[in-house]
């Protein structure tokens, strides 16, 4: 399934979330705060799942470029999910009135990422990008792994380290960690998959087919 017919509902979300967390650190108000972040990340994680699961379950038809695809789609995921830390991390700092140290660091890093993702989902767009080989297709994948290994870790170290609990005035840039690392976690463990079980099919000789 394309990923475009559903960008529209997570452009809106990704600013509804936004806007709540925004109000929700001008009131001080913890659990609106937390709901908007996992909320923008269930919907993100429902999105992934939608366009993923007939892939992996081999009920999707694939072409020769089934690979390309999939990986450009779960980019373009991963980028909004970076692109929303950053925006909310740097509209909480700047309209809210909360303040806490690194923040526009830190929002301005996830936006760079955020960037970094969409300027690789253009280039492997590109018929003669060198990025559309099986064999970087493979690496991006494993770093894709690596990538969920690292928030998934960060997420560990930020719940033992009790941080989320404390009384900080960092408390939104919290929910902003560990919504945004578990939801980068999901997302690389279902592209990783993803990729492997359509490099799978294909070496079995799935059929291809053209429109996939």
């Amino acid at each position: 399934m394309s990923l475009q017919p559903l960008i529209p509902y997570l452009i809106v979300t990704l600013a509804a979330s936004v806007t709540a967390m925004v109000a929700a650190a001008a009131s001080i108000n913890t659990t609106n705060s937390a709901l908007a972040a996992g909320l923008f990340g269930l919907a993100v994680v429902a999105a992934s799942l939608r366009i993923n699961l007939p892939l992996i379950a081999g009920k999707a038809a694939l072409d020769a470029d089934a690979a390309i695809h999939a990986s450009r789609r779960n980019a373009r995921l991963m980028a909004l999910t970076y692109a929303w830390g950053g925006i909310a991390m740097l509209a909480v700092h700047f309209l809210s009135g909360l303040w806490w140290w690194h923040s526009w660091q830190y929002g301005s890093l996830m936006a760079l990422i955020a960037a970094a993702l969409l300027a690789y989902v253009h280039q492997v767009g590109d018929p003669e990008s060198d990025l559309r080989t099986p064999a970087v297709l493979d690496r991006l994948a494993w770093a894709t792994a690596a990538q969920g290994i690292g928030a998934a870790l960060g997420v560990g170290w930020l719940i033992r380290s009790g941080k989320p609990w404390f009384n900080n005035t960092d408390w939104v840039a919290n929910h902003i960690f560990l919504a945004g690392g578990m939801t980068i976690a999901i997302l690389s463990a279902i592209a990783f998959l993803t990729h492997r079980r359509i490099v799978a099919r294909a070496r079995v000789g799935a059929p291809p087919v053209s429109g996939a």
